[in-house]
């Protein structure tokens, strides 16, 4: 299908109105899974599609970040509890990157392959535990330090320094 037949991305009604109830939240406010399932009428928990679509709504157009409070509902954060909670993503890359280059290392035969995945093999491998390193709860330590009171974020070349440190 080319971008011409390509049928254009309509939002669903249930995620428009998750969207629409969310973005009326104040920060900190914790919009529970029973009042979410009122307003579509249907069940709604942390993982249901039109929740976390609405989520991911939000996060780019109207820069609300919301998370989710188990079996309870979602709450909209605050600029430190979104720090705080970043650093759950970084844990979730390393294990990722982690799994990656177990999946690579399943390789049997490296040599029988052609030189360009021999190469590619290499450099996702490579680049996966550089990943994997960087996110370290040290090397963020290590980083977080290297930035100090900076206002702006360090260039790849002060946090790589960062690193070597």
């Amino acid at each position: 299908m080319t971008s011409e037949t390509m049928p254009a991305f309509r939002r669903s009604a249930d995620t428009a109105m998750l969207v629409q109830r969310l973005q009326g939240a104040t920060i900190g406010e914790t919009i529970t899974y029973e009042d979410l399932s009122k307003v579509i009428s249907s069940p709604v928990v942390g993982g249901t599609r039109s929740l976390q679509s609405a989520k991911r709504i939000l996060l780019h157009e109207s820069r609300m970040v919301f998370e989710v409070v188990t079996r309870i509902g979602v709450k909209r954060l605050n600029d430190v509890d979104i720090v705080d909670t970043s650093f759950g993503t970084t844990k979730k890359i390393r294990r990722l990157a982690r799994r990656g280059i177990r999946k690579l290392g399943a390789v049997e035969d490296f040599s029988a392959m052609p030189q360009a995945s021999q190469m590619r093999h290499t450099a996702i491998t490579s680049t996966l535990a550089v990943v994997a390193e960087f996110s370290t709860e040290k090397t963020v330590a290590k980083i977080t330090v290297e930035v100090g009171n900076a206002t702006d974020k360090l260039s790849i070349a002060q946090t790589i320094e960062a690193f070597r440190k």
